[in-house]
């Protein structure tokens, strides 16, 4: 009788997990309509041609993925309350910041790789590789930025600088990221149906998960 109660507990605990996923997956998902319109009246075949209506359709993501990281860390450290209660609080929680330190990226990505395109087709091979190197790093900052814009109340540039140093020095959990990024991408390959429905949830509790000790390591620090 008592192994049947502890085990209905531990199916009724593993469902409400998956539903605070999915709740906040679909939360990401309603908080970015207009990447919903890029990607289904545009494609994302034409990213390359349409790439500034890309950068502006991009501009809600930040503070939406902020708080996908904000309900992830809640749930790893057990102090989740209900999905969209804190979705609502991570997302609203510094959100013109977010915004502002989005804005910033997707202005640097965008200034970057148009500075790669134009002086590869100048021949200026070594100094548009140098461009690439500096787009790709950018882009290879944003769940280091999102984390600690969703954790710490910091100004924006303290922000950026403590992202850059921690990517640099850790580097094991920084191709763990990108690591994490790929295996979302091959099961949205290999079954897109079911991996949308807990994409973004999934990589933002992997991206929580891994980033602990850093975590754990600055706050002793302070």
């Amino acid at each position: 009788m008592l192994n049947e109660l502890f085990s209905g507990e531990r199916i009724f605990g593993f469902c409400e997990k998956v539903c605070y996923f999915f709740i906040v997956n679909t939360l990401f998902w309603l908080s970015n309509i207009p990447l919903i319109c890029f990607f289904v009246f545009v494609d994302i075949k034409h990213i390359p041609t349409y790439l500034p209506l890309f950068m502006i359709s991009l501009l809600p993501v930040p503070p939406a993925f902020s708080a996908v990281l904000y309900c992830m860390g809640r749930q790893l450290r057990g102090t989740e309350v209900r999905a969209f209660k804190d979705y609502k609080k991570g997302y609203r929680a510094d959100f013109l910041l977010k915004l502002k330190l989005g804005a910033v990226q997707l202005f640097a990505i965008f200034v970057l790789w148009t500075n790669t395109k134009y002086l590869s087709e100048y021949g200026l091979g070594v100094v548009s590789m140098l461009f690439f190197v500096a787009f790709i790093f950018t882009i290879v900052l944003t769940p280091n930025l999102y984390l600690f814009a969703s954790r710490y109340d910091m100004k924006l540039l303290d922000i950026v600088r403590v992202a850059v140093i921690i990517t640099v020095t850790r580097p094991v959990c920084t191709l763990g990221y990108i690591a994490a990024f790929c295996f979302m991408l091959m099961l949205f390959e290999l079954s897109a149906g079911t991996t949308v429905l807990f994409m973004i949830s999934g990589y933002g509790f992997l991206i929580a998960f891994m980033s602990r000790p850093i975590l754990k390591f600055l706050e002793k620090s302070q």
